[in-house]
Parts: structure tokens; C-alpha cells; sequence
């Protein structure tokens, strides 16, 4: 698989650490504190599928490819435009005429979308796919976050990310792990038809929930083993691995488990201050800004890591060429 161009998109409102403090009652120093997040962006008007079209064009520039070229599109948002039809079926609507016809999956991990389809591409290219593919991720929190659950409110932040992968380069490798235990640690009821207005369902079931103290102890004490697996199946250690790009969760995540994997600071790209987390847009986004400024180039291996609800733990292994 090789990555022939990636792009971004951000919604024009921007919230910075007072607007945030304020809205919870905290001061801007307790959010520097204790959270980290200076800024984050979120959309007004907006949808997931517009934010996820403007960076799957800026994707398509630099691939230097027409969207009529393109094998499928694939989409990893957690937060659809609506629950039918697929958010990628949408996305090509936005993407215009030259997009018709072009065959849609939805790729459905939240905060692992991505990985999640890059997996799918490589499975596609090793039936046979010689066209390249879209991948695509968009998410808006924004809509399912409230003041009166600060805990949640301070992390997330919208926007988007995109990547057109071509059949070409270096293997990927790709591992992923579902501890469905543990689905009730990060969920957001409604939307479905377990809790649908029908039913009796609304209010708080449209709001996002997690319980992040008892989320962080299963993934701090299960992940890194899952990881060292997946890396020692590949043989490749992690002195050979040039960048993790983990996923934005927190930045006491990003801290916390970026030491317990064994990468330091210097080796890890984040970009939780400027962005929060952004569910499946946050690997896809911190990939694109560390290739645009140099740090990701040729040569270099690069491990893109996470978990998600579910709660799944996911690992991709990329060798750029």
C-alpha cells in the first residue's frame, strides 16, 4: 500500500480555553492543567459529509488524481451525517457527478475508523484492486457533548481527514482486538434502535458518555501487551519505528500510554492542544500534518495506534516510500 496524497478540514468556528473554561465554570488555567487543550474547532452548519468532502478533495490534489479514477470510497466517521445511508454514500454525493457510481462502504470503528479502513483497502488491493481508494474520515462530537458532563466536553474537538491509497509500496500490516465486556465504557445510546424516540428514548441518550478513569485502567493494562504481539508477529521492534501516531484521546492518554508503549515525546505526533480529539479524524489529521511539515517522510516506519468504543484496540505498521 502507498499513500499518494492525504488532506484536512476544519470548521471555521473556533473555541479557545476560555470559551470552554467558561462554559463548565472552570478558569483557563485549570483547563491548561488539567486537560491541555488551548483551542479546538467546531461546526456550525457544517455536516461530517461536507467537512469529509473538502478534505477528501485537498487529498485528491495531492495524489494528483481526478475522483472519477477512484476504486471505492471508504468512510471511518463515528458520527454520521444520519443513521441511513452510509456517510460514504454521502460523501459522494458532495463529491459531485464525477464520483457516481463509484461503490461506498462505511467503515464504522469510531475512533479507529481509519485503521480500520485502511485494513479493508489492503484486503481490497489483495483481491485484485489495481484503482486507488479513498478513505475518508469526518466527526463532529460537538453534536453529542454538553456542558453539564465536563469530563467529556473539555476532550473533543471537529473536523477531518482524508487519504487516497493506491495498490503500490510496502506491505501493510494491521492487527485489532474487540473487548465487548467493556462496551458500556464509551457509548452514546440513541441513534440506534435500542433507545429511539419510539421507544421512549431522547434527552440524555443523545448525549455522549464515558467513564475515562475505569476506560484508561483497561486499556493501560491490556493494550501494550497487545501491542508488543502485534509488533513481535512482525518482527519489528520498537527501536526500528520512526513516529506513533496515536490517537488523540487526551493528552493524559497520549502521555501516559505513549510511555508505557515505550515512545517518548520526541518520537510521537501529537496534536490534542490545537485539535482535541476528534474520534476517527484524529490519526488521519495528525498523519497528514506531520507529513505537510516534513517530519513523516520517505524511508521512515510509522505506527499508527489506538483504541475506540467497543472497546477495541487497533494497530496499523506503514513504510513510506
Amino acid at each position: 500500500m502507498k499513500i499518494l496524497g492525504t488532506g484536512m478540514a476544519l470548521p471555521e468556528a473556533v473555541e479557545t480555553a476560555s470559551d470552554i473554561a467558561q462554559a463548565i465554570g472552570k478558569s483557563p488555567e485549570w483547563l491548561a492543567d488539567k486537560v491541555g487543550l488551548r483551542k479546538r474547532h467546531r461546526a456550525r452548519a457544517d455536516t461530517s459529509s461536507r467537512l469529509a468532502a473538502k478534505a477528501s478533495l485537498q487529498a485528491l490534489e495531492e495524489a494528483g488524481i481526478p475522483v472519477s479514477d477512484l476504486g471505492w470510497i471508504l468512510c471511518g466517521s463515528g458520527t454520521s451525517d444520519q443513521a441511513i445511508p452510509s456517510n460514504s454514500a454521502l460523501l459522494q454525493a458532495e463529491l459531485g457527478p464525477e464520483a457516481r457510481g463509484i461503490p461506498c462502504l462505511d467503515t464504522g470503528m469510531t475512533c479507529l475508523g481509519f485503521l480500520a479502513a485502511l485494513h479493508v483497502a489492503e484486503q481490497f488491493f489483495r483481491g485484485g484492486l489495481a484503482r486507488p481508494l479513498l478513505i475518508a474520515c469526518a466527526d463532529l462530537p460537538s453534536v453529542g457533548i454538553h456542558p453539564k458532563r465536563p469530563q467529556e466536553y473539555c476532550l473533543f474537538g471537529d473536523g477531518a481527514a482524508a487519504a487516497v491509497v493506491s495498490p503500490d509500496g510496502a506491505p501493510l500490516h494491521a492487527a485489532f482486538q474487540t473487548l465487548g465486556q467493556f462496551a458500556d465504557l464509551c457509548q452514546l445510546p440513541a441513534g440506534g434502535s435500542r433507545y429511539h424516540p419510539v421507544r421512549g428514548g431522547g434527552g440524555d441518550d443523545f448525549l455522549f458518555r464515558m467513564e475515562g478513569p475505569r476506560l484508561f485502567r483497561v486499556t493501560a493494562a491490556r493494550y501494550p501487551a497487545f501491542l508488543d504481539a502485534f509488533l513481535a508477529e512482525h518482527r519489528v521492534s520498537k527501536a526500528d519505528i520512526d513516529w506513533l501516531v496515536p490517537h488523540q484521546a487526551s493528552r493524559h492518554a497520549l502521555e501516559s500510554l505513549s510511555d508505557l508503549l515505550g515512545f517518548p515525546a520526541n518520537r510521537r505526533i501529537e496534536i490534542f492542544a490545537d485539535h482535541g480529539n476528534q474520534v476517527s479524524a484524529s490519526i488521519p489529521t495528525a498523519l497528514h500534518l506531520a507529513r505537510a511539515d516534513g517530519r513523516i517522510r520517505g524511508g521512515q516506519k510509522v505506527l499508527l495506534g489506538g483504541t475506540s468504543a467497543g472497546v477495541s484496540f487497533g494497530a496499523a505498521l506503514l513504510e513510506f516510500a
